[in-house]
């Protein structure tokens, strides 16, 4: 928008700048999840260079393009300002200030970078001196998540940062395993719903079961565990329980929301 309003002395109007600021967020969303798909699809690893690069692809194919060409779309049907006089005066900005606003901006963006990262990496409250939880064995792992096994099932507990964050749901993370996904859907086990699917890789099958829980509720509707953070009603994990077979995994999730074991994990 500065672009154009600069070349071509166009003015954007409030709603304007509110439609770009949308399409901002929009393209942003699609072009993580469009990056999610991808690495998961082509096995494309954390903390490595091709990691990297495809972020920067997807940022410039995804989000920075499409926004070029609608800015300049809507810069065609702005007005333009009206020049009082034969000649235009352009104050511009000093060298100096340029650069001092540059690098500032630099520091706060690796602030604020090194700081997400140290928020994903903080180990949670209780789960560093969790030995062992009910007769589960403990063990805590990378990115704010916790493992627990006992007799054939295996849980994974992973917090969620905040309300606008990713869930990265079991189905990308058992993807990136090796695994695929086969008859995904939300099934009633007791009273209370789930996401529920079979988990295959060769000649191994699995069946796994996930939703998100707070102390004092669960759920698989996204809308609600987001707006509960945000009006700041508690923290939401995402509970992730695999077996050998169907009826144990109906078996173990009945037991757990009835006896509710990991309840004191839920900070």
């Amino acid at each position: 928008m500065a672009h154009f309003r600069q070349r071509d002395r166009k003015i954007f109007s409030g709603p304007v700048i509110a439609l770009v600021l949308t399409m901002v967020l929009l393209l942003n969303v699609a072009a993580n999840l469009l990056r999610m798909i991808c690495m998961v699809q082509f096995t494309i690893l954390p903390e490595t260079v091709l990691h990297d690069i495809t972020g920067l692809i997807f940022f410039l194919a995804y989000i920075i393009l499409p926004l070029y060409f609608l800015v300049k779309k809507l810069a065609s049907g702005m007005k333009k300002e009206k020049i009082q006089g034969r000649h235009r005066t352009i104050q511009s900005i000093p060298v100096r200030k340029i650069w001092i606003m540059n690098v500032l901006l630099l520091i706060l963006l690796i602030v604020s970078s090194v700081k997400n990262v140290q928020l994903k990496e903080r180990p949670v409250k209780n789960w560093g001196t969790a030995r062992g939880v009910n007769g589960y064995s403990v063990h805590c792992l990378p990115q704010q998540v916790l493992k627990l096994e006992k007799n054939g099932s295996l849980v994974y507990i992973k917090k969620i940062p905040a309300f606008y964050n990713a869930d990265h749901t079991p189905y990308i993370c058992w993807r990136g395993s090796g695994y695929s996904f086969q008859h995904i859907e939300k099934q009633w086990i007791g009273t209370r719903m789930v996401y529920a699917g079979k988990l295959k890789k060769d000649k191994e099958e699995l069946f796994t079961a996930w939703w998100y829980q707070s102390r004092d509720k669960s759920t698989v509707n996204q809308f609600m565990w987001r707006w509960d953070m945000l009006a700041g009603k508690g923290n939401y994990y995402v509970m992730n329980i695999t077996t050998s077979t169907r009826e144990a995994l109906i078996s173990e999730i009945t037991t757990i929301f009835n006896n509710q074991p990991f309840i004191q994990l839920l900070n």
